[in-house]
């Protein structure tokens, strides 16, 4: 069977609830701009295996694994969007997107059928990267103390200024720098010290 006339009957057999489909949650995954993520399947390719990966409403074929004996059918898409981006395991069927753009936003479907068949999602939000941010300080903002000790002959004394940076970005999804993926986290605003020691002495 080719495999486009195995890709048909594949769906026309899910949609008519001919397999007993086991469905997982949608997970979100959130990713930068220009960045590499992978979509895990969590399973090993095995004989008579099938692995789908679609995308979009549309539910396009974007990459797929037919496992027949000793031979591996292979898809992977190069063309449009995903031109020279997707990698696919022939393992485990997980897919990477390489390089990733906004227009790879969207919900990835992933159906192996293995005996059972299961179903998972994966809602990709891809986010631009941060804009530097504009680091500015008021005094108006500023305090200061002061603390002396004496040891001996010798008396020392010090005084600490704490000041709040204000900070600002153009365009930025988030003024709290929250993280990317828990991975990448970008601290937008924070809060300074800076310890400015004045030592003197005096002989007794």
């Amino acid at each position: 069977m080719y495999p486009d006339a195995a890709f048909l009957c594949l769906w026309i057999l899910i949609t008519n609830g001919v397999f007993d489909v086991k469905t997982d949650e949608v997970k979100s995954v959130s990713v930068l701009e220009g960045d590499s993520v992978s979509l895990n399947t969590d399973v090993k390719v095995q004989r008579d295996d099938q692995i789908l990966w679609t995308f979009g409403p549309q539910n396009t074929r974007i990459a797929e694994i037919i496992k027949r004996d000793q031979i591996n059918f292979i898809f992977v898409s190069n063309d449009g969007r995903f031109r020279d981006k997707l990698q696919m395991d022939n393992q485990t069927g997980s897919l990477t997107i390489r390089n990733i753009r906004s227009e790879h936003t969207g919900l990835y479907e992933l159906t192996v059928i293995s005996g059972k068949t299961s179903l998972k999602s994966f809602s990709v939000t891809v986010y631009a990267p941060l804009p530097i941010p504009v680091i500015t300080s008021n005094s108006s903002n500023c305090s200061s103390s002061s603390s002396s000790s004496s040891k001996h002959s010798s008396e020392r004394s010090s005084s600490v200024s704490r000041c709040v940076l204000l900070c600002s970005a153009v365009n930025s999804l988030s003024t709290s720098g929250g993280g990317i993926s828990g991975e990448k986290h970008l601290q937008l605003c924070a809060q300074q010290s800076h310890q400015k020691p004045d030592h003197t002495s005096q002989n007794h």
